[in-house]
């Protein structure tokens, strides 16, 4: 009996399991969804809540199945700083996961930087088979028309300060010095 046992014990601990992600599962889509919403603006950090919600995987005993990725779709979006005024847009054939790129500091250097700064950011959605346009060129297009461009800062890298010749001390930088 104790396979059987084992068996009914894996079977009660899934169904709790997945029943319990569900309500969690529920109000993630609800949350993105109202991005998608005419105008619908929620919080980068609502976004990422709700694209990290994980359902229960039986096979081994955890919560770790990106739900949402299994709901990704084709359209375009746009990243509103409000701290700044800006805006980011972009278009992709799986959305979700590439807002959640801008924000995990692999998509656009300036709003990762500005993310990371703690400006403020809204998240809009759009599924490209919900709007007028036939195409992601034609939707990014109208996008960044209606919304601008984010500004690209320039990252340089301090270089470390070398001494100059004049500035070495002794009698080597005075000669250096005169021999100029």
């Amino acid at each position: 009996m104790g396979f059987l046992s084992d068996l009914a014990v894996i079977a009660v601990k899934s169904t709790i399991g997945y029943m319990q992600s569900i309500p969690e599962v529920k109000e993630a889509a609800a949350v993105l969804y109202s991005a998608e919403e005419q105008d619908g603006w929620i919080t980068s950090e609502e976004f990422l809540d709700a694209y990290d919600v994980r359902i229960y995987d039986p096979q081994n005993d955890q919560h770790d199945i990106k739900i949402m990725k299994e709901h990704d779709f084709e359209g375009g979006y746009v990243l509103w700083n409000k701290s700044k005024n800006l805006y980011h847009t972009g278009v992709g054939t799986c959305v979700y996961k590439k807002v959640e790129r801008h924000f995990r500091g692999y998509g656009n250097e300036a709003v990762f930087f500005d993310c990371e700064e703690g400006d403020s950011f809204a998240v809009s959605l759009y599924r490209l088979s919900d709007t007028e346009y036939d195409d992601l060129p034609s939707l990014e297009k109208a996008l960044r028309e209606a919304h601008g461009v984010y500004p690209v800062y320039e990252f340089v890298e301090e270089e470390p300060e070398t001494p100059t010749p004049s500035s070495d001390g002794g009698l080597f930088g005075f000669l250096r010095s005169i021999f100029r």
